[in-house]
């Protein structure tokens, strides 16, 4: 696909807003734009897939979200949804997270379309600024379907390019919540005081010795305390029950017993329980070979990333999985959100690079005459 072309595709999807939870209008927009491409492309559950199947026994998956978080447009300089070009840079909302990456997936398919090295599957998804569940449903329908001897997954996130990541550690919102005694605040000496039992939970939480959980390449959970925060209603009265939201990010040896452990901290003060679906960590071991050929062809360094991503969903399924993209992770979920516009075709070129080499080296006979 010519650069003029390229270029106007990603203002066109930078045009429409896909705030997470609402993207439909991109997923037509984006299902329409491949099938006049003359792929095998299917819509399903606001998901755009493109699946080529050579009759190969190795399936290289990429991965990109469509949905992008909410903002404020008046903490812009300009309109969030009008994209404007600024030297070397293209400034939109989604911009880096992730439309750019949507482009150079886009352009990977029109360069390997006519030839791919091995089974080939895209999966452009929904939801996952939210819980993931965009990834996860594709998956589930996916791996029930279809099996392979070979598999892994390229993600596009966020790296600029120079980093691969391997892994994330496991995110967990909980939730805490005291019970007391309410009242007139004029009489405030009752010591069962919800408030109070929250303030003691947050100073226990600041006290525990994570380290014990340390994982040697994910690192050691932490915890945010009073991500969110909730008492009365009434300057005047004293609430019968107050609640505390903390982030929790695990490794893999807390993860699973995260809220027991929490909860055995803090005793009978309070009482702990999840906020909202956990995110499970995920790791790709350095042996892998997908992990060692990202790194080999994008001469990028290995690291993990700080926040969650669809990993674990391919991870779960036992598919190795690396996060590598064009998009600048500065400035994501942040006003004037832009992308280094070179690094978008050359993000393609390095994709198709990575599937003809995982082709190569899970010994796809029939297709090495491709293969260079």
């Amino acid at each position: 696909m010519d650069e003029d072309k390229l270029k106007q595709f990603f203002f066109d999807i930078l045009k429409i807003s896909s705030i997470s939870g609402d993207e439909k209008e991109l997923a037509i927009y984006l299902y329409n734009f491949l099938k006049k491409m003359k792929v095998p492309v299917v819509l399903k559950d606001d998901n755009v897939i493109v699946h080529f199947k050579t009759g190969s026994d190795t399936l290289l998956h990429f991965n990109a979200h469509m949905d992008t978080v909410n903002t404020d447009p008046k903490s812009w300089d300009s309109d969030p949804l009008e994209p404007k070009e600024d030297g070397k840079k293209i400034c939109g909302l989604g911009a880096s997270d992730e439309k750019a990456s949507i482009v150079s997936l886009v352009n990977t398919i029109d360069l390997l379309k006519d030839n791919p090295p091995c089974d080939l599957c895209f999966a452009f998804v929904v939801k996952e600024e939210l819980d993931g569940s965009g990834t996860s449903s594709f998956l589930d329908l996916f791996t029930k379907k279809y099996s392979y001897k070979n598999q892994a997954c390229v993600l596009t996130e966020p790296t600029s390019l120079k980093a691969v990541e391997q892994g994330h550690r496991g995110g967990i919102f909980f939730k805490i919540t005291a019970k007391g005694e309410g009242g007139h605040a004029s009489n405030p000496n009752n010591k069962n005081n919800a408030f109070l039992k929250i303030m003691k939970c947050a100073h226990i939480l600041e006290k525990m010795d994570l380290k014990k959980y340390e994982d040697s390449i994910l690192g050691v959970p932490t915890i945010a305390i009073g991500t969110m925060i909730s008492s009365g209603n009434s300057p005047n009265v004293i609430p019968e029950t107050c609640y505390m939201i903390c982030d929790l990010r695990t490794t893999p040896a807390m993860h699973k017993d995260a809220i027991v452990i929490i909860q055995s901290a803090i005793g009978d003060l309070a009482e702990v329980t999840y906020y909202s679906k956990p995110t499970d960590p995920s790791l790709t071991g350095n042996d892998e070979v997908i992990l060692q050929l990202v790194k080999k062809e994008a001469n990028a360094k290995i690291t993990v990333a700080m926040g969650a991503d669809d990993a674990c969903f391919y991870t779960k399924k036992g598919i190795p999985s690396v996060v590598i993209g064009p998009g600048e992770k500065s400035c994501i979920h942040k006003p004037n959100e832009f992308v280094i516009w070179e690094k978008v075709p050359l993000a393609s070129k390095l994709y198709v690079q990575i599937a003809k080499k995982f082709a190569k080296i899970n010994n796809n006979v029939q297709n090495e005459t491709f293969i260079n």
